[in-house]
């Protein structure tokens, strides 16, 4: 045998010059090339120089869905490969022509539709004289690996995008397994209990953020939800500073695909600033819940001392100067001066009292009333008033202003115990909007008239802050105060558009700061109660007396009737309409109350007013709404405040049948 026959022949090498032992050796071999071509299981095919398929195994077979005996001859361009890889095909070929091996990937056409993507080694295919001859190209389906590549990097990415928007929220999340170790701690986490994540993970959540006083509690929720159960509350947690606050929790297990338990997964809020602002919307509404019913008690205290006080005066006026009775008469009356006094203060408080407002420098005022503050402080604290010179000019009562600082000086002086200081600061403050955001409640921005009342006494508790400013609370002894001070101040500041605050914790002193608005120009002078002069009365007037309280109807009628007057009575303004329909001649002036049933005083003036517009109207009332004086001012009608005495009385009737109406 020639030193040719030893070569191994390559498949399809025509055998014809060789004798018969060498053909059957070829064929043996190319048989043999063929079955380990055919057992690589890898796509294997072979085309000559014009790309013609030579060799086509199984497995692309089976890939593309060609067999064999369809693709011998056809050019492997036009049969399998795709647009987009004729470039890396044609740069296969030509690598192969140069005689050196073409790696890469390959997008193959199937026979049923849709692709494939190859992973193909392309090396050149050598003739029997040792020259090219063709390429031999074997494959690996990659496709699926891709599918899975691509998969797993979208699945990162959402990882990613779902890690970036948790980490973007601004509660804290967080995640355990189910023995409550940290697996995941976002930002915010980081933020609200001050770990880093890494130093988070892998330590119990418990361990980390539940203050001292909630670990029980924290263990009964963990259990309950390895249970599977859900849980939401507010929770008392730690920070890593030490410091505990109230959290609100929301936690819930996580099950994977076969609902098997893998871990829980929480959401933690810091909710201090938001249970701070209910509880101050609970506080107003408390104080306005009592502000009403102390108005309402007031209104109707006023209609029984209105009656006590006149029939005490009418005693007064009718039993001799040596009567042994006179002391009784006198004692009712001034009781019922004091409880007069009581009134005033609720009124205050549920600002409803009618102020006597005018403009007031509020330094001015507070310096001229210092030497009175000082008597009413006991020498052993030192007192000063401190004032930036600024000529603070508010619109407001100067009794009431004089009433506000003798109860904080006084409720200041009471808090010290030995020697200490109060001091009183004057000035005037531009309130921005951050500075009106940061106080709990609506405040307007605005230049204010400010006051504030500094001592260095005990304190308050939280406890008894809270409740300061509600009327009959207090913390002196029984018998040393009547807990209306600090309620009278809240009402004055409030029904004068001011702002009271307070600033004080226990062995800390306290500061009580009052906000008044300024007053650029000077309103109308409101409607207000004056001390009556007596006069005479003209004779034969007629009243129409409209009251739907008996005692005080009572009353009017006799201390009218006592005056000289005609007295026609009606419980309410609908009677009182009919009775001025058949005595509309006669009638001089109607006398009303504000707050009647079925027909009020207001009603019933503008209701007279239409029908008789010369008739004379006076109203009178325990208390003064703000629409009530407004009708006043706006329709000139007297206005008489109970409890009114018997000789007020006369004088506001005498002068409004005189033609002189005017408030009293």
């Amino acid at each position: 045998m020639t030193a040719q026959s030893n070569r191994i022949p390559l498949v399809g090498e025509d055998p014809d010059d060789r004798d018969v032992t060498e053909l059957r050796e070829f064929q043996e071999r190319t048989r043999l090339q063929a079955a380990l071509l055919e057992c690589v299981g890898q796509p294997v095919c072979a085309v000559d120089d014009q790309g013609r398929i030579t060799y086509w195994n199984g497995a692309i077979a089976e890939l593309t869905g060609y067999s064999a005996s369809e693709v011998m001859g056809t050019e492997v361009l036009r049969l399998i490969v795709s647009p987009e890889s004729i470039d890396s095909a044609l740069e296969a070929r030509e690598t192969a022509r140069a005689g050196r091996r073409w790696e890469g990937t390959l997008r193959v056409r199937r026979r049923s539709g849709g692709s494939a993507v190859l992973r193909a080694t392309v090396t050149p295919a050598i003739k029997p004289d040792g020259t090219p001859g063709g390429r031999i190209a074997v494959c690996a389906d990659i496709t699926e690996l891709l599918a899975a590549e691509e998969q797993h990097r979208e699945s990162a990415e959402r990882l990613r995008f779902q890690a970036s928007l948790l980490d973007a929220v601004g509660q804290a999340v967080i995640a355990t397994d189910i023995k409550g170790r940290v697996t995941y701690w976002n930002r915010a986490a980081e933020r609200l209990f001050g770990w880093k994540q890494e130093e988070a993970v892998g330590r119990t959540i418990l361990e980390i953020v539940a203050a001292e006083s909630s670990l029980h509690r924290g263990e009964e929720i963990l259990e309950s939800l390895r249970r599977g159960e859900t849980w939401t509350g507010e929770f008392q947690v730690r920070r890593r500073d030490g410091t505990n606050f109230v959290a609100l929790v929301t936690d819930a297990p996580i099950f994977d695909e076969s609902g098997s338990l893998i871990g829980i997964i929480g959401i933690s809020s810091d909710i201090t600033e938001r249970i701070g602002l209910e509880e101050q919307l609970r506080q107003g509404q408390k104080m306005e819940a009592i502000g009403r019913l102390a108005g309402g008690v007031a209104h109707d205290f006023n209609n029984l001392l209105t009656a006590i006080k006149g029939h005490a005066g009418m005693l007064l006026e009718d039993l001799p100067q040596d009567s042994k009775h006179r002391e009784d008469a006198f004692q009712i009356f001034q009781a019922g001066e004091r409880a007069a006094t009581l009134t005033r203060q609720l009124l205050a408080f549920s600002r409803k009292q009618v102020l006597e407002a005018q403009s007031v420098d509020l330094a001015a005022a507070a310096l001229s009333l210092q030497p009175m503050l000082r008597r009413l402080i006991p020498e052993r604290i030192d007192f000063r008033v401190d004032s930036d010179g600024e000529h603070a000019i508010v619109w407001a009562d100067p009794g009431q202003l004089n009433q506000i600082l003798m109860n904080l000086v006084v409720n200041a002086a009471d808090a010290i115990e030995g020697t200490g200081t109060i001091n009183i600061q004057l000035d005037s403050v531009d309130l921005s909007k951050a500075d009106a955001d940061a106080i709990p409640w609506h405040v307007e921005v605005g230049r204010y008239a400010r006051m504030r009342v500094r001592d260095n006494g005990c304190g308050i508790t939280p406890q008894v802050l809270n409740k300061i400013f509600e009327p009959f609370f207090t913390t002196k002894a029984e018998g040393a105060g009547t807990g209306l001070g600090l309620s009278t101040v809240y009402g004055i500041v409030k029904q004068s558009g001011g702002h009271i605050m307070v600033n004080s914790s226990p062995d800390s002193g306290t500061t009580f700061q009052v906000l008044l608005p300024l007053s650029e120009t000077a309103p109308d002078v409101p409607v207000t109660t004056r001390r009556a002069t007596r006069i005479s009365p003209p004779a034969g007037g007629v009243i129409l007396l409209v009251e739907d309280d008996e005692s005080v109807r009572c009353l009017a009628r006799r201390v009218l009737e006592r005056g000289g007057y005609t007295v026609l009575q009606a419980p309410n303004g609908r009677a009182a309409l009919e009775l001025a329909a058949s005595h509309e001649s006669t009638v001089d002036v109607v006398l009303s109350d504000v707050i009647m049933p079925d027909m009020g005083g207001i009603e019933l003036k503008e209701r007279l007013r239409a029908m008789y517009p010369a008739l004379q109207v006076i109203l009178t009332s325990g208390y003064s709404e703000a629409d009530l004086r407004g009708e006043v001012r706006a329709k000139s009608a007297a206005f008489l405040r109970k409890p009114f005495t018997a000789a007020s009385l006369l004088q506001v009737v005498a002068e409004t049948v005189a033609g002189k109406p005017k408030p009293h």
